[in-house]
């Protein structure tokens, strides 16, 4: 069971309403949940709703200390959630108090009658033009939790995981590049489309991801061996090899069907219908992770009780109407005791102790799970989400917003590489699935969705503005390009602007501390008790 502390409707409401008292409960530095050195952070559960709404959660173990403290009787959670409620459960950490406080106003909804979510951070999720938001911000958590599932950097349990599906896959990469001056009708493209090359990279499972082994195959078609021959990259990473479209297929379908894998592909949809051309049946495929990843355990139709309910517990009879924190001596042995009990944290990989956790917190992982052949991963999505734009990048832009090194010099002629198709620009497939499985791996790898966004969105800016000034002060006509930077005739890689110096992280506190003093009203640091009900589970 879950509980939420950040977002619409919360579970609970203490702390005489006070958000920041409550972010002092939670990720403070004399917090239960705090690891006893303070300087790792709190991890808690952000969990995305079915409509991409994002919400603060406790776990059992978490709130039953936090209880325990505060002895809330007379404030049981009015509401509990299980895993089914959202499309993700995934880690958020906070430093200390101050930084979980902002997020909390960003959750916060103003006060209004509308019935739904107006907070800052979900109110875009209300609007009918976010339809399927919830389901693509989700699967980029999800991927974010694979990672740390192969890492083994993550607690399963506490995320509702499935935590043997990590020994169970393969990830691979797959770029396939076609030609872009074909002009035959759409349907005569899709039937049989022009591939130039094809590229597959895949890790060793056995290894941590940022220490795994790639292996790179590139494949070059011999039937269109002449088409758009000038611009081919030499392949880095091995010898190309020519095929047949017949025999390139027959090594695909070996390789893509040894096991689970997760594939990772740049237009997931345009790489089907190649693949389906190729004779490759991909009908058994899923569209996400989603089934791998969690944990399919139904939960059951009437839990037992919580422990707030029995009769040992915290009696609801005995209502106090002090909404501050009560402490006796017997409250501060416990406060210690699940302090020590409950900590944990992301990065040192530590698990609460199981006398932490209720029963129904832990659900164990199937025993006769069924796994599909692949799982298709559109790393392209990942980033349109994270990005939170539409633009179509190509694997160079990405990488570039990203600052994922590419193992090839970008060039401004490319444009549509590893992205379905190819134009005049200078490609290799087989580099560039290797250069995907280090972008996937580079968001990922990173803090959640809506965090790294930021922190990426800052990073850019300086950058961003310094190529602006220089351009505007020489009088050349500047536009943008896919991935966000400014250039004029040809793309630079220069990467010496002298904004370049400038702290990301300062740069992103002071637009943050901008923001709140410009949209954020002091008084809504309160909880809004005025609202009327509704669920952004919907």
């Amino acid at each position: 069971m879950y509980y939420k502390f950040g977002g619409y409707e919360p579970s609970f409401r203490w702390f005489k309403f006070r958000l920041q008292d409550l972010a002092e409960a939670i990720a403070g530095d004399k917090s239960c949940l705090r690891s006893v050195d303070t300087k790792w952070p709190v991890e808690v559960t952000l969990g995305i709703g079915k409509s991409g709404a994002s919400s603060l959660l406790l776990n059992e173990g978490q709130f039953q200390a936090l209880w325990h403290v505060y002895r809330r009787a007379e404030r049981a959670p009015n509401r509990v959630f299980s895993p089914q409620d959202f499309e993700s459960l995934s880690p958020i950490e906070f430093d200390g108090a101050d930084s979980l406080h902002r997020k909390l106003k960003r959750l916060e909804p103003r006060k209004t009658k509308v019935g739904y979510d107006t907070s800052p951070a979900n109110k875009v999720f209300h609007d009918s033009a976010s339809a399927g938001d919830g389901r693509l911000r989700g699967l980029f958590e999800l991927n974010r939790c694979l990672y740390r599932l192969i890492d083994g950097g993550i607690d399963p349990h506490k995320f509702a995981l499935n935590d043997e599906c990590a020994s169970k896959i393969r990830i691979c990469a797959l770029v396939i590049n076609t030609w872009t001056q074909d002009g035959r009708s759409a349907d005569a493209r899709k039937r049989n489309p022009k591939i130039l090359d094809v590229g597959v990279t895949s890790l060793d499972p056995s290894a941590p991801i940022s220490r795994a082994t790639r292996t790179s195959a590139h494949f070059i078609v011999k039937e269109n061996d002449m088409l758009n021959k000038e611009a081919r990259k030499d392949f880095k990473y091995g010898d190309s090899e020519e095929a047949t479209l017949a025999d390139m297929a027959s090594q695909l379908r070996s390789l893509l069907l040894a096991g689970p894998t997760v594939l990772l592909v740049v237009g997931a949809d345009t790489t089907e219908d190649i693949l389906n051309a190729l004779d490759i049946n991909t009908s058994s495929w899923a569209h996400g992770i989603k089934t791998l990843v969690q944990n399919d355990i139904a939960q059951p139709a009437l839990p037992p009780k919580p422990y707030y309910y029995r009769e040992d517990g915290p009696s609801t009879s005995h209502r106090s109407r002090s909404r501050s924190p009560t402490r006796s001596a017997s409250n501060s042995t416990l406060h210690h005791s699940f302090r020590s009990s409950t900590a944990t944290s992301s990065r040192t990989a530590s698990i609460a102790p199981r006398t932490c956790r209720a029963p129904s917190e832990s659900l164990p992982s199937p025993r006769h799970r069924q796994y599909l052949p692949v799982y298709m991963v559109d790393v392209q999505q990942m980033y349109e989400k994270l990005k939170k734009t539409g633009d179509k990048d190509n694997i160079y832009r990405i990488a570039e917003y990203l600052q994922v090194e590419a193992p090839i010099s970008t060039a401004a002629t490319v444009n549509n590489a590893a992205s379905g198709k190819a134009t005049s620009g200078r490609i290799c497939a087989g580099n560039e699935s290797r250069l995907l499985i280090d972008i996937w791996a580079a968001m990922a790898s990173g803090a959640a969705i809506d965090e790294q966004h930021e922190e990426r969105a800052l990073v850019q800016r300086p950058r961003e503005a310094s190529l602006h000034a220089a351009h505007n002060q020489s009088g050349t006509k500047v536009e943008p390009t896919a991935g966000g930077l400014a250039s004029s005739e040809g793309y630079d890689d220069d990467d010496d602007d002298d904004d370049d110096d400038a702290d990301p992280f300062t740069s992103m506190q002071q637009a943050i501390q901008q923001q709140e003093s410009s949209d954020v009203n002091p008084c809504d640091d309160y909880y809004d008790i005025d609202s009327d009900h509704g669920s952004d589970m919907d």
